[in-house]
């Protein structure tokens, strides 16, 4: 990286390879967080040279050296692209590596371009107290918002501020190569008598490199504020949390006999069981002695 050649975003810059261990490095900085869409050019190489003609083209992060992205162009093709989340003020190189070329010049042009009006995150957003806005995505209008992970240090924390009680599912998309290892996490907070905060998980789900998305369960959630923690890979990745109202939900934690939550006879109820160790329970009161009540459960999602 500390060769590399600079460009600048939107402006195509050229190379050749000379041979199949030739190596080009190039360097940009994003001026805004967006989405990154960088078009790799060639000419198509034909006949029995094209089968083992192809380029390699890597995207890493300057600071972290972590790569971002990957993708190969086959020398049959003329033109590949790959997209990845940019952060503001960061800096990336492009690295053209290790493709085998027949014995001759192959050459090629870059052009990166970033999509900034795209709800992205904005770092640092690494601790809770800096944690980004996220706004829930409801029937009709859903909400996506993009972000990277730039190392094994780094997190990504967002503030959910529910408007009612009602449900919430979590998105997960692995949209980008290379595909990663994220894990999306929903936490509340709880304050105790001497006023001490702690983190609770409400949900949480994981897409893993194999998978093109992941999407939570149904659970329930009180009206108040929540920190969604993303976590994973270095890499590029898309979520989102659609929520929709639900007035009758039950309010954790509720899996004590003191905090049990307190219902009405004839009113139905949704709740949640986030792993195997949770339990829910509720407590309602008897309209006389010796009265018969029918329970109904029904498992739904």
């Amino acid at each position: 990286a500390a060769t590399a050649t600079v460009f600048e975003l939107g402006k195509k810059i050229e190379g050749t390879l000379g041979s199949a261990d030739d190596l080009d490095c190039f360097e940009f900085q994003a001026a805004k967080t967006g989405l990154a869409t960088l078009k790799f050019e060639h000419a198509a190489v034909s006949g029995a040279d094209a089968a083992v003609t192809y380029f390699t083209v890597k995207v890493y992060d300057a600071a972290t050296q972590a790569e971002i992205s990957n993708f190969t162009s086959a020398g049959a093709n003329t033109s590949d692209s790959a997209s990845f989340i940019v952060i503001a003020n960061a800096k990336y190189v492009v690295a053209v590596e290790k493709g085998m070329v027949y014995d001759g010049t192959v050459g090629y042009g870059i052009t990166v371009t970033v999509d900034d009006k795209i709800a992205a995150e904005s770092e640092p957003n690494n601790t809770l107290d800096k944690a980004n806005k996220f706004e829930l995505s409801t029937s009709g209008n859903a909400k996506y918002y993009y972000g990277a992970i730039s190392g094994a240090e780094d997190k990504d924390y967002y503030k959910i501020t529910v408007p009612s009680n009602g449900v919430i599912n979590l998105y997960l998309y692995n949209e980008f190569a290379p595909k990663g290892n994220f894990t999306a996490t929903l936490l509340a907070f709880e304050e105790d008598a001497a006023g001490v905060q702690t983190a609770r998980k409400v949900t949480s789900i994981s897409v893993t490199n194999k998978e093109d998305s992941k999407i939570g369960p149904s659970v329930c959630v009180a009206k108040g504020d929540y920190i969604l923690e993303i976590d994973g890979d270095a890499g590029s990745y898309k979520t989102r949390a659609f929520f929709r109202a639900v007035s009758n939900t039950e309010t954790e934690n509720n899996d004590s006999l003191v905090q049990a939550d307190e219902i009405a006879v004839g009113t139905a109820y949704k709740a949640t069981l986030d792993e195997k160790s949770d339990k829910d329970i509720f407590k309602f009161t008897a309209a006389a002695n010796n009265v018969g009540y029918d329970i109904v459960f029904t498992a739904t999602n």
